[in-house]
Parts: structure tokens; C-alpha cells; sequence
């Protein structure tokens, strides 16, 4: 798939993030890095904490997860939550599952109790919005 070809209707940086995931799928981590770097590049420029960033910082954390290169994971993980929790909340019902994730990709590499910490965070923020 060309990603100038599809341009018409989406964002590029969307394009960016839909043929970098199929670049994943594919096994082609280069491409995948390549794609995610530009998407990056373009939404950055509005912000450092646009919340567009999220997801590509995610999409770049699962990248290096599946590679174990799990301290790049982290860092990508780390800034996905910080952008989440300041644009959104920490409480915000989408933490959950990127706290899940964080947490599944920590227990991968050996650090249960870190994961745990993230786990029973996510339990809470569920359990908060059963409240509301």
C-alpha cells in the first residue's frame, strides 16, 4: 500500500500508523520504525503533548515489544500515559488498557512486580468508573 496514494481522505500520519501496523504484522520492523518516526514528525510539530501522540507512541512501544527491546518499549509507554493523563485525566477509562498493555509488555521482560503496581492502577481506575 502507497501511502501517497491514500492521502486523499486521511491524515498522512494516520496512513503512517495503519501501514506501520501492517509492517509489524509483516514482520518488516524497519518499515514499521520508518513510518511511525514520520507520523511522529508531522503531529509533534503542534505539540509535544498533542494527544494524536498517543497512539503513535504506542504503536512504537508494541514495535520495540515484539523486538524486546523493551527499554524503547518503556520509554514510548511512559510518554503515551503522560500525554493520556495530562490531556485526559489519570483516570480517564482509556488508561486502562494502555496501563494493560505497559503491564503485559513489563511482565514480558521479567518485571512482574513493576507490572503488578500498573495492574492493580488500571483495577482502580475501573473500579472508579463502575462509580460513576
Amino acid at each position: 500500500m502507497d501511502v501517497e496514494q491514500t492521502m486523499n481522505s486521511v491524515p498522512k500520519w494516520e496512513m503512517e500508523l495503519k501501514v506501520g501496523r501492517k509492517a509489524i504484522e509483516n514482520g518488516n520492523f524497519p518499515q514499521a520504525e520508518r513510518l511511525f518516526t514520520s507520523a511522529f514528525q508531522h503531529v509533534v510539530k503542534h505539540g509535544s503533548d498533542d494527544p494524536r501522540l498517543i497512539n503513535i507512541h504506542m504503536c512504537l512501544a508494541d514495535m520495540y515489544a515484539k523486538q524486546e527491546n523493551y527499554k524503547l518499549a518503556e520509554r514510548h509507554f511512559v510518554q503515551a500515559t503522560s500525554i493520556m493523563g495530562k490531556k485526559m485525566g489519570y483516570n480517564y477509562h482509556g488508561m486502562i488498557g494502555l496501563l494493560q498493555e505497559y503491564a503485559n509488555m513489563l511482565n514480558d521482560c521479567g518485571r512482574e512486580d513493576d507490572a503488578n503496581v500498573l495492574i492493580k492502577r488500571a483495577e482502580q481506575i475501573e473500579r472508579s468508573q463502575i462509580r460513576l
